[in-house]
C-alpha cells in the first residue's frame, strides 16, 4: 500500500503492533508514517511473558497503558505455527482463540502471524543502516529471501516476490533434523540423543540450544562442568575467557551456517539470506570470524551457487514489530 493511500485511510491509526516470544511480549503503538514512509511505532513496553497467564493479560496489561487511547486493530507476531482460530504457541504455555479475544477486546481487527512472518516482511523495508553483511555475494533483487534466527527457539520464513510485491511464508523450519558434520558433532549428536531423543535444529540453534552444545561439549571431552546460562556462554566466548565456551559458540555458529545454506537451497534464496533473532547481535563480530560462512558454503556440488548469495544480520530496533504494521496496513 503506498503512503497516499495509507493517509487517506484516517481510521487506520492508531493502531497496536506485538512481537511476542517465548519470553518477552514487545507491544508497540502505531501513529502514523514519516516523510519517508516508515512507521511510526510509540510507547514500545516490554512484558515479562511469565508475569502473564495468558496472552489476553498481555494485551490488556498494553492497552491499560496506554491510558485510554481507542484501538480497534492490533496485530500480533508471535512464536509459533499460526494454523487456524486457536493459537498454541510453542515456547510458551498461552492458547487462545483469535476471535474470541477479538470480541472481548471489542476489536474490528486481531490479525496474528508467525513472528518471522513478520521478520520476513520487514526486510522488504529495511535500509543498509538496519543490516551489517555477514557474507559478500550478489544480491538479485527480485528473487526469493530466507529469514532465519535463533532467539528463544529458531524461527524460520522466506519472502517471494510475487506481480511487483512481496509474499510472506513462513513454516516450522527450526523443527527439522540436525545433521552433524565431522566427528566431535557426531559425538555431540550422539550425546544429545541419548538424553533426549529426537533433536531438532532447534534444538542446538536457540538459547537453550547454546546450553546444551556446552553441556554435551563437555560430556563428550570428559569436562565437568557447571549449568550455564547461554548469555554468560556466549560472554566468556566474545570475551575469549573460556576455551569451552568459545568451542562450543564456534559449533553453534556452523551449524547455523548450514541451517542457513540448506534453507537458502529450499527456497532459492538469491536475493539473500537475513539473520534475525536476539542473539546474534550481541555476538556479531564472533559471527564473523566463525566457521559460520565456511560452512555456509560448503554444499557439495551446489557450493558454486552458494557463493554468490549474501547473508545480511539484521540490526534494526523492531524490525518485527515494523513488519507486523505494514502486515496490518494491507488488511485495509
Amino acid at each position: 500500500m503506498s503512503v497516499a493511500a495509507l493517509n487517506s485511510a484516517p481510521q487506520l491509526f492508531p493502531y497496536v503492533v506485538a512481537d511476542i516470544g517465548g519470553t518477552n511480549a514487545r507491544w508497540g503503538l502505531v501513529t502514523g508514517l514519516d516523510s519517508n514512509g516508515r512507521y511510526l511505532i510509540e510507547s514500545i513496553r516490554t512484558f515479562e511473558n511469565r508475569h502473564h497467564p495468558q496472552f489476553r493479560d498481555s494485551l490488556a496489561a498494553y492497552l491499560d497503558a496506554l491510558g485510554g487511547i481507542e484501538i480497534k486493530r492490533v496485530c500480533v507476531a508471535l512464536a509459533g505455527p499460526v494454523l487456524g482460530d486457536l493459537i498454541n504457541m510453542t515456547n510458551i504455555n498461552w492458547s487462545f482463540s483469535v476471535r474470541e479475544t477479538e470480541a472481548a477486546f471489542g476489536l474490528d481487527k486481531l490479525l496474528i502471524v508467525n513472528d518471522f512472518t513478520a521478520l520476513a516482511y520487514a526486510t522488504s523495508a529495511l535500509g543498509q543502516a538496519d543490516l551489517v553483511c555477514i557474507k559478500q555475494g550478489i544480491q538479485k533483487s527480485a528473487a526469493p529471501r530466507a529469514i532465519l534466527g535463533p532467539g528463544t527457539g529458531l524461527g524460520m520464513a522466506s519472502l517471494i516476490p510475487v506481480s511487483e510485491r512481496w509474499i510472506p511464508v513462513c513454516g516450522e523450519g527450526g523443527h527439522t533434523a540436525f545433521a552433524p558434520r565431522g566427528d566431535e558433532e557426531i559425538a555431540l549428536c550422539q550425546v544429545m540423543q541419548k538424553n533426549e531423543g529426537y533433536i531438532s535444529k532447534e534444538a542446538l540453534l536457540s538459547g537453550s540450544g547454546l546450553e546444551r552444545i556446552y553441556r554435551s561439549l563437555a560430556e563428550v571431552r570428559h569436562l565437568n562442568v557447571e549449568p550455564m546460562a547461554a548469555s554468560k556462554i556466549s560472554g566468556l566466548a566474545v570475551s575469549n575467557a573460556d576455551k569451552l565456551a568459545v568451542d562450543a559458540l564456534n559449533i553453534f555458529c556452523a551449524v547455523l551456517g548450514s541451517a542457513a545454506a540448506d534453507q537458502a537451497l529450499t527456497v532459492g534464496a538469491l536475493g539473500g539470506v537475513y539473520l534475525g533473532g536476539g542473539i546474534l547481535p550481541r555476538v556479531q563480530e564472533f559471527l564473523k570470524k566463525s566457521p559460520f560462512e565456511a560452512r555456509f558454503k560448503e554444499k557439495g556440488v551446489m557450493s558454486h551457487y552458494m557463493n554468490d548469495i549474501p547473508v545480511y544480520l539484521i540490526v534494526a530496533d523492531e524490525p518485527a514489530l515494523i513488519g507486523a504494521a505494514a502486515l496490518l496496513a494491507e488488511q485495509q
